[in-house]
């Protein structure tokens, strides 16, 4: 029963994310329909594998992940509706892979056999799934940052032009992107955070209209540099970290089982 268990967790939270990833990705819209399935299942499932293992499960170490991982949640909440700096749809996907995922399973129910053989994959399973899909998730921003830093740099003779100080142009190439109205009246989900003589600011607002910006800015010069920032898909680069994070623990769980 725990091996059903972890395959029906495995493949609702696999499909469940391509699912909301592709839609982010497409539209930046995601029907919440979506979480019901994969939220619903890991409450049930997790209920029902405490009570199957309730008397292996060391109940100090299933509590202090829990822990954890509420708390996590609920600074994401904090993110979400007090600072708006992620959407709606960033925190359901946290609270659907905290459902699916609210403690190692695998090792709060086999710790001692965790500790006689490896004490750094003890160590490693000790945190909370949250945490190491976190951890995922920000190496694979930290990539994304780079990718994006470097094809600005590329783009450095225009950047000279522009009349700002160095510092903010160091924000503008690691944080934005550097390109002509020309190409930017052909992307999606890209919004305007420094056009000469229009706006200058740091961010964006996650509910601005991005074909309002391109209406107003379609008459400049096609050549004219501006900087605008992604409309980054979250759930989509978070569906990514959730299916290298679930193909991780299935590798492992197979191998020791």
């Amino acid at each position: 029963m725990e091996t059903v268990i972890e395959y029906v967790i495995a493949i609702v939270a696999l499909s469940s994310f391509v699912l909301a990833g592709f839609f982010d990705w497409k539209t930046r819209e995601i029907n919440p329909k979506i979480w019901i399935i994969p939220i619903s299942t890991g409450v049930a499932m997790n209920a029902i594998y405490i009570f199957l293992m309730k008397n292996h499960c060391v109940n100090s170490i299933l509590l202090f992940q829990i822990g954890i991982t509420t708390f996590l949640v609920i600074l994401i909440a904090v993110l979400v509706f007090v600072f708006n700096l992620l959407g709606g749809a960033d925190f359901m996907g946290m609270i659907s892979f905290a459902a699916l995922y609210p403690f190692n399973r695998l090792f709060a129910c086999n710790y001692k056999m965790f500790t006689e053989n490896n004490i750094y994959i003890f160590l490693l399973n000790f945190l909370p799934p949250i945490l190491w899909l976190l951890i995922i998730h920000s190496i694979i921003m930290v990539l994304f940052i780079l990718e994006n830093a470097i094809s600005n740099i590329i783009k450095y003779r225009e950047i000279q032009q522009l009349n700002l100080s160095l510092c903010r142009k160091l924000f503008l190439i690691v944080f934005n992107r550097f390109m002509r109205v020309e190409e930017y009246l052909k992307k999606k989900f890209y919004y305007p955070v420094y056009v000469p003589g229009i706006i200058d600011r740091l961010t964006f607002n996650i509910y601005e209209d991005d074909d309002a910006w391109k209406k107003k800015l379609e008459k400049l010069p096609k050549d004219t540099i501006i900087v605008v920032s992604w409309g980054i898909p979250m759930v989509s680069f978070l569906s990514i970290s959730i299916a290298i994070y679930v193909t991780l623990y299935m590798m492992f769980y197979l191998s020791i089982t």
